[in-house]
């Protein structure tokens, strides 16, 4: 029966559905079954970054082209086969930070890259500043800081949030990270305390406010 479910969830996985207000469209279907990969929209393309294929951890970065219906593939994750990564758009690029090495607890990361589609095949990635700590499952939100809220710390408007995950031990997180694109720095002196721990959340910065789901 286990082995059973496991399969029907990898069909699910495979099936790609587009949505307009009102109406389902099924679009081209993945190469392969995918889970536990973050996805970024760039430049009008989507790019999905590692996960699980059938319980095999990858360091695959697939390109999916909404307009041709296609996928491609771009440079692999330089920090090797990965899970559970947090990625962010920040304009045309994604910043792309954390995951584990390996099924559940794995091996936690802490290396932070930022990916660039625009770029030669080879040079799609630039390693930034590692994170404070090692996560995976976290919550990613970019927060425009026009305000300033955080110049103090010496970071400008283009901020990062990473909410909660799990650390190198597995165990679920309240901790918030934040990273100032300019400089390539991470602050976790500002860190606030969710109401309790979160893993696989969702996050989404909308005006001076940072909503938490799931």
């Amino acid at each position: 029966t286990q082995r059973f479910f496991n399969f029907q969830r990898l069909v699910d996985f495979l099936n790609v559905v587009g949505y307009q207000p009102g109406s389902f469209d099924t679009k081209q279907s993945m190469p392969g079954p995918q889970d536990t990969g973050p996805g970024v929209a760039l430049n009008g393309k989507i790019y999905i970054f590692g996960g699980t294929e059938a319980g095999t951890v990858t360091d695959r970065v697939l390109e999916y082209d909404p307009v041709a219906d296609a996928y491609a593939t771009a440079d692999p994750i330089p920090y090797g086969p990965v899970r559970g990564a947090s990625a962010v758009a920040v304009g045309n690029i994604a910043i792309v930070c954390g995951g584990a090495a390996g099924i559940d607890p794995g091996l936690p990361t802490n290396a932070t890259y930022s990916f660039d589609p625009a770029q030669p095949s080879g040079s799609q990635w630039t390693e930034l500043a590692d994170m404070p700590y090692a996560r995976y499952g976290a919550a990613i939100a970019y927060f425009d800081d026009v305000n300033g809220y955080y110049a103090g710390i010496g970071f400008s408007k283009d901020l990062i949030f990473v909410v909660g995950g799990k650390d190198w031990y597995g165990v679920n997180q309240d901790t918030t990270l934040i990273y100032g694109v300019t400089p390539d720095q991470w602050d976790d002196s500002l860190i606030s305390l969710l109401p309790r721990p979160r893993v696989w959340a969702g996050a989404a910065a909308i005006n001076d406010t940072l909503f938490l789901t799931g």
